[in-house]
């Protein structure tokens, strides 16, 4: 199988394909960190850089088997005021569709936020369906969770994407690779109810510290979405006050030093457990708001870069790149964490590569 990756980020279609013997054709990114992740990793893969300049690239109809990319998600998302095709960033789904007409592959895998079904009521993801199907493509689409995705792959981590798979011979072919029950190890779970176990936790991809409790309390709270609070662990308590009795801002907090994450909103300090599983990882975790501080024995802190990593489905450090003439171990947090948040989970896709080569094999 012969793919091109476009709106490629980090690549999570090669790390998660890897196993399969496909063949990568090619990515197109043109985030300078990015872009130089994709460089260290792949640097035999041609980065053919904007895709609106795709016509240049000298691919030809029938060139590549599967063409996978996730357009960027602002214009569709929540955080991005869902200004969907209005917005430059939206309409490159368009241009996706454009490549799609161009090098007519037998497969599509496209992904983005759950958002674009909202988007502009929903008028957006139709107009990209309409165009889809004017290509003479069937399709089918699903909202999947990077935890539910089955043993043995799935991450703890909240994760809900849309995922459009299209082939050129109609709608069937991509209703089996996103419906159909199948024996390949893994498979498209249901959430686990609320108090179930999920399929892999939190302690799995970063591990435990001991057991007991301690006691943190906060010594500097947020007062702004770049302005980061701070925990210490304490014998003392702060004074009591109103936010300690029952309220989400509290000022204290008493723990068990197992791995336990606990969600951090930048907005107004709350400090919420998320229990097994991670919240959704963002591309502006290390930026002062929005972090997620993991609760491990003595101390408090965010979750590392290598960390975010494993709740992706990444090796651990492979977005610590040399960069700008610095060494690897100089590499930046807040690039990897946006890296790693703009990115595709890795189990997600992989699994999805799995059911389409048991189809084109004839085994699904």
């Amino acid at each position: 199988m012969r793919y091109l990756s476009v709106f490629s980020g980090i690549e999570a279609a090669s790390v998660a394909w890897k196993h399969l013997g496909w063949e990568c054709l090619g990515v197109s990114d043109i985030d300078p960190f990015a872009s130089a992740v994709l460089a260290h990793h792949y640097p035999h893969t041609k980065n053919y850089g904007d895709i609106t300049k795709h016509p240049t690239w000298g691919l030809t109809p029938g060139s590549i088997d599967l063409l996978i990319g996730g357009s960027p998600c602002q214009a569709f998302s929540i955080g991005g005021f869902q200004e969907g095709l209005a917005d430059p960033r939206g309409h490159l789904s368009l241009v996706f569709i454009s490549l799609i007409q161009s090098l007519r592959p037998r497969w599509v895998l496209w992904e983005n936020v759950k958002g674009v079904l909202s988007s502009n009521r929903g008028n957006d993801f139709r107009c990209f369906l309409y165009a889809l199907g004017k290509c003479g493509y069937g399709f089918s689409w699903r909202v999947l969770d990077a935890q539910s995705t089955g043993a043995p792959w799935p991450v703890p981590q909240r994760r809900k994407r849309i995922y459009l798979v299209a082939h050129s011979l109609g709608w069937k072919p991509a209703a089996e690779v996103l419906f159909k029950p199948q024996g390949l190890p893994g498979n498209f779970d249901q959430k686990p109810e609320e108090g179930q176990a999920a399929a892999t936790t939190v302690e799995d991809s970063i591990g435990k510290t001991g057991t007991g409790l301690t006691h943190f309390r906060k010594a500097s709270r947020a007062q702004s979405t770049t302005d980061s609070e701070t925990w210490v662990q304490s014998d003392i308590f702060n004074t009591l006050n109103l936010f300690d009795v029952g309220d989400v801002r509290t000022t204290e907090l008493v723990v068990n030093d197992e791995a336990v994450l606990y969600e951090n909103h930048g907005q107004d300090s709350r400090i919420t457990e998320c229990r097994t599983v991670a919240p959704t990882i963002c591309a502006k975790y290390g930026t002062g708001g929005n972090n997620t501080p993991l609760v491990r024995g003595d101390f408090v802190r965010r979750l590392t870069p290598v960390e975010c990593s494993r709740l992706m489905g990444f090796p651990d450090h492979y977005t610590q790149i040399p960069w700008k003439g610095k060494p690897a171990e100089k590499c930046p947090d807040a690039l990897q964490y946006k890296a790693l948040g703009n990115s595709m989970a890795v189990p997600v896709i992989r699994l999805l590569g799995e059911r389409i080569n048991a189809y084109e094999k004839g085994t699904l």
